[in-house]
């Protein structure tokens, strides 16, 4: 293809960087914070409280499936780049002799 350039390695890299917030957003455990939220108030700020980790917990657990997704796509994407790469740089075949036409019926009665 005419027009641009691909650069596989970036792409891996850019899908490691993905991998590597993925695992860092695990560290967050906002499930445990709620777990003690009588220790910030009141009923109603605790149940508040609980009702926003729990959905941020919810919430970070999709991003994380859709980003290991975009960074699987990322790696796809790059190894489709490298086997194009490799069958462009591969030599044409060269044509198999065709076997010579056979003579058709002469004449006719």
């Amino acid at each position: 293809m005419d027009g641009y350039h691909v650069d596989p390695e970036v792409l891996r890299t850019a899908s490691g960087a993905i991998a590597k917030a993925i695992g860092k957003a695990d560290k967050l455990e906002l499930e445990k914070i709620s777990e003690d939220a009588s220790a910030f108030g009141d009923d109603s700020v605790s149940g508040a409280l609980a009702g926003f980790c729990s959905t941020w917990e919810l919430a970070s657990g999709i991003l994380q499936q859709r980003s290991a997704s975009a960074g699987e796509a990322l790696d796809g994407a790059a190894d489709a780049y490298v086997e194009e790469d490799r069958r462009a740089k591969m030599p044409e075949p060269e044509p198999s002799p065709q076997p010579s036409p056979t003579p058709g019926p002469q004449g006719g009665s």
